[in-house]
C-alpha cells in the first residue's frame, strides 16, 4: 500500500512539473531582460563588438540617412496561469502572464554607441479579470 502511495506522489509531482515547466513559452534573446548586463553598453564608449559580445546578435537592424547604425532587440516570455488547467475556473481566473522587453542600441559612424533604451512591460490577458485592464 505504502509503495502504491509513493507511487501516485511520485506521478503527481511529475504531472505538476510539466504543467508548471512546460507552460512557459520564450521567444527572442533573454540576456536583455538582465539590467546589469545592459548597464555595462556605455553612450560614447561601448563600442559594436562590445555590445554583440555582451548581448549578441540583434533580431533587426536599420541604417539612418547619416550612415548610423540602430541595432534592435527583443525578449518576450509568456506563463499559462495555473488556473488555465482547472475546467470552469479557467474561465475566470485562467489566461496567461506576459514579460515583455525590448533594446535599441544606436551607433554613430565611428561604431560607437551614440545611445541605448531599454523598455520592460508586465501584463496578462485571456481570463475575466484581464478584461477591464
Amino acid at each position: 500500500m505504502k509503495r502504491l502511495i509513493s507511487r501516485i506522489t511520485l506521478l503527481a509531482i511529475c504531472i505538476l512539473l510539466v504543467f508548471v515547466f512546460g507552460c512557459v513559452h520564450y521567444s527572442g534573446n533573454k540576456i536583455i531582460a538582465d539590467n546589469e548586463v545592459i548597464s555595462k553598453i556605455k553612450p560614447k564608449e561601448t563600442t559594436r563588438e562590445e555590445v554583440k559580445t555582451l548581448v549578441g546578435d540583434s533580431s533587426h537592424v536599420q541604417f539612418t540617412e547619416d550612415d548610423e547604425e540602430i541595432w534592435f532587440y527583443t525578449y518576450n516570455k509568456t506563463t499559462k496561469r495555473i488556473t488555465y488547467y482547472i475546467p470552469i475556473v479557467d474561465l475566470c481566473f485562467g489566461g496567461y502572464d506576459t514579460e515583455n522587453h525590448t533594446l535599441t542600441v544606436k551607433f554613430n559612424k565611428e561604431g560607437i554607441v551614440k545611445n541605448v533604451a531599454k523598455s520592460s512591460t508586465t501584463g496578462g490577458g485571456g481570463g475575466l479579470q484581464d478584461t477591464n485592464k
